[in-house]
């Protein structure tokens, strides 16, 4: 879905959009992988036992990739321009009210995420080699790779740390070719990220734009909130998905149907945690969402 067309409609949306800030950085430069095997696309490593993949959603705008290399060689591992996580515990049902296939079912929602320069190279373990998301592992090592998420389910809970997720094709989690379009954008450093979530709402929960231009911050307990969204990321998501839509005109999403690791060893453990990776957790920027939010 990556193309030409893809990186034209970014142009003109940065045209359009003059003015607002776009963030995050890209990643440093890392030792090159060796060229001597293709890499192998993440999801097919995991079925081939090559590579043990755990994901966890640190909270709405951050998640972190663990990959460990079950072997005794140096693998090169691809990580789709987009990827989805979804709750292991909440993985079947609607998405969020929207066109959804596999996220959330009143839990925490589902995220995006991806492998381009947004979010950070591989560390630990090896690290980004050959550009994009290419990544190197070296045997029996784990490289960790920091992920910038989108929440996909309007009206569910933050994700959070201390929940169990695990990455999923996002063509099996979403059905709307524009969602992934946006999220491989974002992943990519392409999008600011407030209008890339609100994008992202409307088109995947079917939250008009009205009500997110409505959106305020916090709970309904609280007395002071803030709008969620200012004018001018509402009109910068109304260009995003405009742009979006237009890429992906007349495509369809081609469920891969993988089968999650949860789903293959229901009785064995479900996924990582950072209790069982002891990975220290900093504190970050928050949505403010909750299911109570409104």
């Amino acid at each position: 879905m990556a193309s030409a067309q893809m990186m034209k409609w970014y142009l003109v949306l940065a045209i359009m959009v003059l003015g607002t800030a776009v963030s995050g950085q890209h990643s440093r430069a890392d030792e090159p992988a060796a060229e001597t095997a293709p890499a192998l696309d993440v999801f097919d490593a995991i079925d081939q036992g090559v590579i043990d993949a755990k994901f966890i959603a640190r909270d709405s705008q951050r998640g972190r990739l663990f990959l460990t290399n079950k072997t005794d060689e140096p693998v090169d591992v691809l990580i789709p321009d987009a990827f989805a996580g979804v709750p292991v515990m909440h993985q079947f049902g609607g998405g969020g009210g929207g066109g959804g296939l596999g996220g959330g079912g009143g839990g925490q929602q589902s995220v995006g995420g991806g492998g381009g320069g947004r979010g950070g190279g591989g560390r630990g373990g090896g690290g980004r080699g050959g550009g994009g998301g290419r990544f190197n592992v070296a045997p029996e090592k784990v490289n960790t790779i920091d992920v910038p998420l989108l929440c996909l389910d309007h009206g569910l809970r933050d994700p959070s740390s201390n929940k169990p997720y695990e990455i999923r094709p996002i063509e099996d989690v979403v059905a709307d070719p524009a969602v992934i379009e946006i999220v491989a954008a974002y992943a990519n450093g392409d999008l600011q990220p407030a209008a890339a979530q609100a994008a992202v709402w409307n088109v995947n929960s079917n939250v008009s734009w009205q009500e997110l231009a409505a959106k305020l911050t916090g709970t309904a307990r609280q007395v002071v909130r803030d709008p969620y969204f200012s004018p001018a990321e509402i009109k910068n998501a109304m260009a995003i998905v405009a742009g979006a839509q237009q890429a992906t005109a007349g495509q369809k999403v081609e469920r891969r149907n993988w089968k999650p690791v949860s789903e293959r060893n229901p009785d064995g453990e479900k996924d990582a945690t950072p209790e069982k990776l002891d990975i220290p957790e900093t504190v970050g920027p928050q949505s403010d969402q909750s299911a109570d939010n409104s």
